[in-house]
């Protein structure tokens, strides 16, 4: 099951979307994921516009996954979509734009 956020309103049951900030991001070389879902993420992938992973991060069962920062400063311009699988395999998308 996928739920898709665009940077506003998650219809699932009243769970606000998951946050990316800065978002759109320019020099910074980070970027922050602030979830609200009450799952463990089980994985973080960054899709370029091609549809492309440019980035996997696999969690571990220890690891703390309330927020994550990611990596961005090898990413080039461009819109990417940040897939958060969770640990009841449940999908959010949200869409990531890097200037």
């Amino acid at each position: 099951q996928y739920v898709y956020t665009d940077i506003g309103f998650d219809p699932e049951k009243g769970v606000p979307p998951t946050s990316v900030y800065p978002n759109p991001s320019g020099s910074f070389e980070l970027v922050y994921i602030k979830k609200y879902y009450t799952q463990l993420i089980d994985q973080i992938t960054i899709i370029d516009q091609f549809g492309q992973p440019v980035f996997v991060k696999q969690f571990m069962p220890e690891d703390e996954n309330s927020g994550y920062v990611l990596p961005t400063f090898n990413l080039s311009t461009g819109i990417y979509h940040i897939q958060i699988l969770y640990k009841d395999n449940k999908t959010e998308i949200v869409k990531f734009i890097k200037n």
